[in-house]
């Protein structure tokens, strides 16, 4: 399982990673922070009458009210007099800050923040980077940050390339979202923190703890978009983030476990629910059953006993819940009902180093399955496909035994399998091998317009990779960016920006009046916003259609391939995987009526 790891952090990397919005209390000072604005009280009169001269800044007499900044609202101390209290008589010692700008200047440019009269860093060891920090003098920027691959202050994964687009984009439209300090508008920034711990084993909260009690304990983050796969969210949110009343958006799916953690409404999914692929599968299973017996009218290339004998399918899945979540509802849809079907269970190279697939790849002979729904990943595709490929129980065609079987896989398998088997060559089995796979994952919108275009944006801005078209796929982190912050102009100058007031914003965003993710509408949708208005924002995976009871995106299937162009009819489509290949319609519980791209006569 040598590149088992390397695929997990292609597939975060890749194919999305995070983010995490946090807020940090500040200064309760009026319009600007530079430390020039009095000498004394009287001097603060032109400003207000409730405000005092405070190291040369005019700030509110008393700390009543509250100002925003960091994302979160101040509503006691303001950090000018939080850095004096308690000082006592003629030893107090001045506050160390009273704007970001003064911390940013005292420490060579580097992205920090003023609170209670202390400038903080935003960059530690596990939050290596910054997007946004040149809108950090702002008085009351909001302050997000995000998982992700984040191993330096350098690399930048496909998240922070997500995050950095949108935060760009918002900008340029607009100058931030209203309610800072004396009318000001609250800029936007992103702290970046590593996600990635390749030699622990998910779930374990304990590599989470430093970024965490920087990002919630002394950032105070009232949101997160999180990429962390679904045992390390289950347990960041679950122990922690729970309890703190953080708002978190994960880019990802939605499995069992996830949905059984009472939220109150602060955790979303991007994608559907797992166990929403099911019915897709099952479509394509008949479809697969269709196509096989076209091949061999009579039989006996299959080795049946009879022309209407159930064909045999092996339904293999790793022991986690995003694999097993599929595996039941496929079996609750009744495909015993048509086929003779063998579970069988190989350990997840993502809670094992090293899996033992051996005893599963001969069971798995052994069974001679014609259909084999593969639902799992590099632990399948590495440690099993060459054992059954290798098999010499199939046919080489002399048609006294059993073909190769066709595979139906997972939604997140078909990278590798290209990456590792597309130029194969030997042992026989692989030179078909692309010709007999089929899968099922989430559908991209039917309209590819707002995609397009996003995609278009995201390839231009990143020229300085040398093939920027690895960036797309992930498009899920793009629209939560989008969502994050638009929950936060949807929950208004409110008191103080918590994770309860960002999931009032999300319902917001969930049906109304139509409007389109992206640079084009940012100035109406945040005009909208102000005016208390309910939207329905089209993303780039689709219209706003939402179960909001489980808080993820209603998910449908769609059937991908994996085209190696050598027929005549497959060189007209693109090599490679093919996503949408055949979409699923829900209403009639039917595939599209069309050829599959990379299979000839499917």
């Amino acid at each position: 399982m040598k590149t088992a790891t390397w695929w997990r952090e292609w597939m975060r990397v890749m194919c999305w990673p995070a983010l995490l919005a946090l807020g940090a209390p500040a200064c309760s000072v009026v319009f600007n922070l530079d430390a020039d604005q009095c000498a004394v009280d009287g001097d603060c009169a032109r400003l207000g009458s409730d405000l005092s001269c405070r190291a040369g800044v005019c700030v509110e007499d008393g700390g009543s009210g509250g100002t925003t900044s960091g994302g979160t609202t101040s509503g006691g101390t303001s950090s000018v007099e939080a850095g004096q209290a308690g000082a006592g008589g003629d030893g107090e010692l001045p506050p160390e800050c009273v704007s970001n700008g003064e911390c940013i200047d005292a420490n060579f440019g580097q992205p920090y923040t003023c609170i209670a009269g202390k400038c903080v860093s935003l960059v530690t060891e596990e939050c290596p980077l910054v997007v946004g920090a040149d809108n950090l003098r702002a008085p009351g920027p909001i302050i997000y940050g995000a998982y992700t691959v984040a191993p330096d202050g350098v690399s930048r994964s496909v998240t922070t390339r997500n995050i950095d687009l949108v935060v760009s984009e918002i900008t340029t439209k607009v100058t931030g979202l209203r309610g800072g300090p004396g009318g000001s508008k609250r800029t936007l920034a992103f702290v970046i923190c590593n996600s990635y711990f390749p030699d622990v084993a998910p779930g374990t909260i304990e590599p989470f703890e430093p970024s965490l009690a920087h990002l919630v304990d002394e950032l105070h983050v009232p949101g997160i978009i999180s990429s962390l796969s679904a045992k390390d969210l289950e347990a960041v949110f679950s122990q922690r983030l729970n309890a703190a009343g953080t708002f978190v958006i994960s880019p990802f799916e939605q499995d069992s476990e996830l949905a059984a953690i009472s939220d109150e409404g602060r955790l979303w999914n991007m994608l559907g629910a797992t166990s929403d692929l099911a019915p897709a599968f099952r479509a394509l299973l008949k479809r697969t059953d269709a196509y096989i017996r076209a091949k061999d009218p009579t039989g006996g290339f299959l080795n049946l006993e009879t022309l209407e004998s159930k064909l045999r399918v092996a339904l293999v899945s790793a022991n986690i819940a995003r694999e097993t979540d599929v595996r039941d509802a496929l079996l609750d849809l009744g495909i015993r009902d048509q086929f003779d079907v063998q579970q069988f269970e190989v350990e997840s190279a993502l809670l094992t180093a090293a899996p033992d697939v051996g005893a599963v790849a001969t069971d798995l002979l052994n069974f001679r399955p014609h259909i084999i729904v593969a639902l799992a990943g590099s632990e399948f595709i590495e440690g099993i496909f060459p054992v059954l490929e290798s098999g010499t129980n199939w046919s080489r065609g002399q048609g006294d035994s059993q073909s190769r079987p066709m595979y139906v896989l997972g939604s997140s398998m078909a990278p590798e399998t290209w990456a590792l088997y597309s130029g194969s060559e030997s042992p026989d089995g692989f030179k078909t091998l692309m010709n007999r796979i089929v899968g099922v994952a989430y559908a991209s919108a039917e309209n590819p317009d707002l995609r397009e275009n996003y995609e278009s944006r995201l390839i231009s801005g990143n020229s300085d990779l040398q093939d920027p078209t690895v960036l797309l796929g992930s498009e899920s982190v793009y629209d939560a960016t989008y969502l994050m912050v638009y929950a936060t102009a949807a929950a208004g100058q409110v008191p103080a920006l918590t994770g309860k007031q960002l999931a009032i914003g999300m319902q917001k965003l969930l049906g109304g009046t139509p409007y389109d993710v992206g640079p084009s509408q940012v100035s109406k949708v945040l005009s909208a916003l102000d005016n208390g208005e309910d939207l329905g924002i089209n993303l780039t995976l689709g219209p706003p259609d939402w179960n909001t009871a489980n808080g993820t995106r209603k998910g449908v299937g769609s059937v991908y391939c994996l085209n190696d162009a050598q027929a005549g009819y497959e060189s007209m489509f693109p090599k490679g995987p093919n996503s949408d290949a055949l979409r699923y319609d829900p209403e009639t519980d039917t595939l599209e009526d069309k050829p599959l791209p990379c299979i000839t006569s499917f």
